[in-house]
């Protein structure tokens, strides 16, 4: 009779357990048609090759991302069509620049005819400086 109730509780915990288990999610296969943009960065005063400014784009909730290298320049692979991209250094709170582009699936299109220029990003926070005298005792 113990051997019964044992195998009764075993069939019945498996199903259980079979039941609740979700299916796992499928990978995305989704394909995505690429094509490559390709530009330097400088400074304002044109000259300056900006290193290692982050270059991104954000399309159907993934980022495609690469850096400068040391002579300002970047080759990014990311989705056809009608993109925003973003350029900037560290954070993006003090040098930004943003701007759209057509990327054309499986050709590589120059972001700008010349350098592209890093600016300061006009929402700087204002911090106050406070200034104290020190006395000497």
């Amino acid at each position: 009779m113990q051997h019964l109730l044992k195998l009764f509780l075993s069939v019945g915990l498996s199903a259980i357990l079979l039941i609740s288990c979700k299916k796992d999610h499928e990978p995305d296969t989704t394909v995505v048609a690429l094509g490559t943009i390709t530009g330097k960065i400088v400074a304002a005063n044109h000259t300056t090759a900006i290193r290692v400014a982050t270059v991104f784009i954000n399309s159907s909730g993934k980022s495609y991302i690469t850096h400068s290298d040391t002579n300002g320049a970047f080759t990014l692979e990311a989705p056809a069509g009608n993109m925003h991209v973003t350029i900037q250094t560290g954070d993006g709170s003090m040098f930004r620049t943003e701007m759209d582009i057509v990327i054309t699936e499986g050709q590589t299109t120059a972001i700008a005819s010349q350098p592209v220029q890093l600016t300061r990003w006009p929402t700087l926070p204002i911090y106050p400086v406070f200034m104290t005298r020190s006395k000497i005792y």
